[in-house]
């Protein structure tokens, strides 16, 4: 056999091989590693894969909802522009609306103006009239007659009844008082405090207060010179709000 020499290190071999043992078994690791370093790749490789289809996977997701969400708010927008083209007619609709009530607005400011005219001139001609009435007309009363209230108990209602005729006939007053109430308003005989019988005497005092809020003066009716703790503080209230007092008779002392 002849012999041959190693391709690497070019030592003598019987062999027919171009490497001899030493650099086969060097090669052969050499190999070996680069196997391994291959596997290593290919490892890396497979998880950069997964990884890239989990990543497509999750664009292809993200891509599905953008498209989803396009839609509803191409949808919006249709929406909104469909809302845009009624807000459009309602304005138009106002603006017609708005022109009707200006001109009735102003229609209405010169009726306004006229009613003012007439009565500022209503005003002066009762004044006129006032001043100097017409020749053919009887004035048996002032232009406005004197507001009296009378206060005093109930109990003196009948008595009221004659003052207040009296002053009308007589003064020509307009009078404010307690009512007389005829026998047969009740089947029972009707007591002095007929108020506080039919449970309205708060109701009642309250508005006899506002007649005299309305009178020029108040007239205590009080026979005998009897004033009660109601009449008392009418009359109170009528000095404290300015109005004149008179009585039927100069009243008791107070204890």
């Amino acid at each position: 056999m002849s012999e041959t020499f190693c391709s690497v290190c070019g030592s003598a071999k019987p062999y027919t091989s171009r490497l001899c043992a030493e650099c086969a078994d060097e090669k052969i690791e050499h190999l070996e590693k680069e196997k391994r370093g291959i596997h290593r790749r290919l490892q890396v490789c497979r998880r950069m894969r997964d990884t890239l289809r989990e990543r497509v996977r999750e664009l292809r997701a993200r891509l599905i909802g953008e498209e989803a969400s396009m839609r509803a708010c191409s949808e919006h927008r249709e929406t909104l522009r469909s809302t845009l083209a009624s807000s459009e007619e309602r304005v138009k609709e106002l603006g017609v609306e708005l022109d009707l009530h200006e001109d009735e607005a102003i229609h209405n400011e010169g009726l306004m103006v006229a009613l003012r005219e007439g009565f500022l001139e209503a005003k002066e001609r009762v004044k006129e009239l006032e001043r100097s009435p017409p020749a053919d007309t009887v004035c048996l009363l002032p232009a406005r007659p004197e507001v009296v209230v009378l206060c005093g108990s109930s109990r003196f209602v009948a008595e009221m009844a004659v003052i207040a005729w009296c002053f009308e006939r007589d003064e020509g007053k307009i009078t404010m008082g307690l009512h007389l109430l005829p026998a047969n308003y009740s089947e029972d005989p009707i007591p002095d405090h007929l108020a506080e019988h039919e449970g309205v005497a708060e109701k009642m005092d309250e508005l006899h207060w506002r007649k005299i809020d309305l009178a020029d003066r108040v007239f205590v009716v009080n026979p005998g010179g009897y004033i009660g703790d109601s009449t008392r503080a009418e009359i109170k209230y009528a000095e404290r709000t300015g109005k004149r007092v008179n009585y039927l008779e100069a009243p008791e002392e107070q204890t």
